[in-house]
């Protein structure tokens, strides 16, 4: 499963990358929503990765990007933020597969992807 990881802290980018790659998912990072939207369009990616707190283009505005594109009607979409869930920003997230709090380190990131290689149908969790 090749993983586009959206974060613009790079070590966290690292770190996310050392961790699923050491789980089989071939991963390229990008720190910026705009670039990503870019490579994604470019199709090859399995699922995102995606921070909230991006330069340029948001991950919420990244990912309406991405639902409302028919050419990504089957990318796998985890948003991974030390935000909040608060039941606004949970409304404005909904397209998302997965919605993660960072507070969770990096194995529930792993497990939720790794659900989503054996689901075929979309899930979402709040």
């Amino acid at each position: 499963m090749k993983v586009l990881v959206v974060e613009d802290d790079r070590d966290y980018a690292a770190l996310l990358s050392r961790w699923l790659g050491r789980e089989g998912f071939a991963v390229e990072t990008v720190e910026d929503g705009a670039e990503a939207y870019a490579r994604l369009a470019g199709g090859g990616f399995d699922a995102a990765v995606i921070d909230l707190l991006l330069p340029s283009v948001g991950g919420a505005e990244l990912l309406h990007c991405i639902r409302a594109d028919a050419r990504l009607s089957d990318l796998r979409v985890v948003v991974h933020t030390a935000l909040p869930i608060t039941p606004e920003r949970a409304t404005l997230l909904a397209g998302a597969d997965v919605v993660l709090e960072k507070a969770g380190f990096v194995l529930p990131l792993v497990k939720a992807l790794a659900a989503l290689v054996q689901e075929p149908g979309r899930r979402e969790i709040g």
